[in-house]
């Protein structure tokens, strides 16, 4: 991202009141900006987190003026969000792109989700911290525990994808925002 990154946003945040700014001065001025924030630091959200270095990322789509399911093909050309083919230029409109690289699914992982249902088993149940009939969310709340899941998904990964580039492989995006240089923004304008 040229110049670094800009404070996550939250995409639910259209669904809620219609846009996530307050107006397209925000847009115009910053562009279509990749955001991102290192969970459990300020300014959101302000809660322990128990993954190591999680960091939430948002990639703002097209239409963010209108809710995901009233966009139409005029709003997505008039605000064409941040997304482009080949390298990101840093342009307003050429902040990110992205390549797929596979997925897997959480039956994949743990096994048939709706069979453990059928069966009476719930995958966590919170007063107990842990499953019923289901452990891998045993311990939600434990890093170690929560280190062994993500070990668990990318080994998973790499077996049915072995020719893939794997996240450890891959230099790690900093999270450079800085609030004060952003929000000054907001205090300086009209």
């Amino acid at each position: 991202c040229a110049g670094g990154f800009k404070q996550k946003y939250e995409a639910d945040i259209t669904a809620l009141s219609g846009k996530p700014y307050e107006s397209s001065y925000e847009y115009s001025k910053f562009g279509y900006n990749v955001g991102c924030n290192k969970l459990g630091e300020y300014p959101f959200p302000m809660f322990k987190v128990y993954y190591p270095n999680a960091t939430w990322y948002s990639l703002p789509g097209s239409c963010p003026s209108s809710k995901w399911n009233k966009q139409t093909p005029e709003c997505k050309a008039q605000e064409p969000g941040g997304l482009c083919k080949g390298t990101p230029t840093g342009a307003g409109d050429c902040t990110f792109n992205y390549e797929y690289m596979g997925e897997i699914s959480l039956d994949e992982l743990v096994g048939d989700v709706a069979k453990l249902h059928a069966k009476g088993g719930r995958e966590y149940d919170p007063a107990k911290d842990r499953g019923i009939l289901f452990s891998w969310w045993d311990g939600i709340n434990d890093t170690e525990a929560n280190e062994k899941r993500i070990q668990a998904v990318q080994a998973l990964f790499a077996k049915k994808y072995p020719n893939q580039t794997f996240d450890e492989d891959m230099p790690e995006p900093p999270c450079d925002f800085n609030f004060g240089m952003f929000y000054k923004e907001f205090w300086m304008k009209d």
